[in-house]
């Protein structure tokens, strides 16, 4: 009906004219719009956290000291590592090894590594330690199986400290040094993704060389899931690591037995 005004039902119980609601309505709108634009400026400047970006690539101190300290404190884990070895003929010709894995004990120092190829055939190789009576050093026994001659050697090294998870691990740029003992150059490159994780990237090199390191450390963990070791610009190894809870079943991996009717060989 022309010229006739229509009411609504306003929400407290009366009504309002429909032009009036409308600009209430716009005035809502214009708050929640002005809220969000400031709660965004916040979050921006960091107001309620910290916020990372992603181009902006953490400080290779920070990387370097959270990486040390969680390696002191995976003594309670068994690492994992895949390594990749490729060769380079003089014609650039590219042959991939076999890749070989280890477990390792993080907290007993025994490890045991497998490589399904190579000269002598597949091969196990192990390594444990037995404490010295009186004293904080270690034996160390170490024992190669050849699986093709059926034969092993085994042999004791000299008393040493019970190695430690960064050098199990052998995977902290801070120990790398170059020929005569160069100190290395350490770069923190952009965050990258590895396995779906946010990973932080440090690249090693040294003056007058054209051998560089890569590594990746998760961010969320602070242990290192990707090496990388290159030299004139071909990749040479890459080792993947994982750190695995210490279960009976993973136990079992870092030790094995001699199997039966090999023969000791000097």
């Amino acid at each position: 009906m022309s010229g006739t005004l229509v009411l609504r039902p306003w929400r407290r119980g009366f009504s309002v004219d429909p032009l009036i609601e409308e600009a209430w309505e716009h005035q809502r709108r214009r708050r929640r719009h002005l809220l969000l634009a400031v709660l965004g400026a916040a979050v921006a400047a960091g107001v309620f956290g910290v916020v990372y970006s992603a181009s902006a690539p953490p400080k290779v101190q920070l990387v370097e000291t959270n990486l040390a300290a969680a390696l002191g404190r995976s003594n309670d884990l068994i690492l994992y590592t895949r390594v990749q070895t490729t060769r380079y003929s003089g014609n650039n010709v590219e042959t991939r090894l076999p890749a070989t894995r280890s477990w390792k004990d993080l907290e007993t120092g025994e490890w045991r590594s497998v490589s399904p190829g190579g000269p002598a055939g597949s091969l196990t190789y192990g390594n444990s330690f037995t404490k010295n009576p009186n004293s904080t050093l270690y034996t160390q026994h170490e024992i190669t199986v050849w699986y093709r001659s059926h034969s092993f050697v085994s042999q004791t090294v000299k008393s040493q400290p019970l190695p430690t998870p960064k050098l199990l691990c052998g995977c902290d740029p801070t120990n790398a040094r170059g020929r005569n003992g160069q100190t290395p150059h350490v770069v923190s490159l952009p965050t990258q993704r590895l396995n779906g994780q946010p990973a932080s990237h440090l690249q090693v090199s040294w003056s007058g060389t054209k051998r560089i390191i890569d590594i990746w450390i998760n961010r969320t963990t602070d242990l290192p899931v990707r090496l990388v070791e290159s030299s004139n610009g071909r990749v040479g190894r890459v080792t993947d690591y994982k750190w695995l809870p210490r279960t009976k079943a993973n136990l079992a991996r870092t030790t094995f037995t001699i199997p039966v009717g090999f023969k000791q060989v000097s």
